[in-house]
């Protein structure tokens, strides 16, 4: 139906036709096309709390997966203060004509070169002598610059340097996990699970919690494509006793692993 939805006549239908596929895509956790087709809901029905709720699921979800660095777009975040739609009438439906559309040529203006300047020969009584060059400061010797040493905490551990370790492999983690390389994932968040255990679990360490929280559910989901349930429950049994008794991700994936167990 969305395929065809330039012929669609009424923008009821298309709405429903969006909103549902994009709560689909948000069911099997593909986040970002679900938040296209919410969107498109929102383009066409802006009032629709429906969708606006299912785009500030999605784009959390997404931030969880991509980290810090991902930042929603400040339109997707509240809705606008805008009178509620309605119905178009087969009068409203026709389409605009191109040429209405069509947006007026930036107007470019002529910039105007400048005149060559004519230089003058100077006669040679006019010419005066050089003046003698002062003499230039004799460079002092620089300070040698001393290298900034990372900082390091009371037991001497460079806690910074862990968690750029645990950040690179998540990221790595999170491409094989794209690249539907589910085993390599696998092995690029154990790995980051093993730096953390080796590290006596340092939670309370700059934003290592959040990182290992995302490492441990992005983990169970890899697991979940590989049918490895147990595993599942394990991962995200740890994040929910040790590190958030309420993340959603984790809450989720453990109950559709139980369900998958019969």
């Amino acid at each position: 139906m969305l395929e065809r939805s330039l012929y669609i006549e009424d923008v009821n239908v298309l709405i429903k036709a969006y909103l549902r596929r994009g709560l689909a895509y948000e069911t099997v956790e593909r986040y970002k096309p679900a938040v296209n087709d919410l969107m498109r809901v929102r383009e066409l029905q802006p009032m629709n709390k429906q969708a606006q709720q299912g785009i500030q699921r999605c784009q959390k979800y997404i931030k969880q997966d991509e980290g810090e660095s991902y930042i929603p777009n400040d339109e997707d975040i509240s809705l606008p203060d805008l009178p509620e739609l309605k119905s178009p009438t087969n009068a409203e439906t026709t389409q605009a004509s191109p040429a209405a559309a069509a947006k007026p040529a930036p107007v470019v203006e002529e910039v105007k070169k400048a005149e060559p300047v004519k230089i003058e020969p100077v006669s040679q009584e006019k010419k005066q002598e050089p003046k003698a060059k002062a003499p230039e400061p004799t460079p002092t010797p620089k300070e040698e610059t001393k290298k900034e040493t990372p900082q390091k905490d009371d037991d001497g551990t460079d806690y910074s340097e862990i968690e750029d370790k645990i950040a690179a492999l998540k990221e790595k983690g999170n491409n094989q996990f794209r690249k539907k390389s589910y085993k390599e994932a696998v092995k690029h968040f154990s790995e980051a699970i093993k730096i953390f255990e080796e590290t006596g679990r340092p939670i309370t360490k700059g934003d290592i919690k959040t990182k290992i929280t995302q490492i441990y559910t992005n983990r169970a989901t890899s697991l979940h494509l590989l049918n490895q349930q147990s595993s599942v429950i394990s991962d995200a049994t740890f994040v929910i006793d040790h590190l958030d008794d309420t993340n959603k991700k984790a809450l989720y994936r453990r109950a559709h692993a139980y369900k998958s167990q019969g």
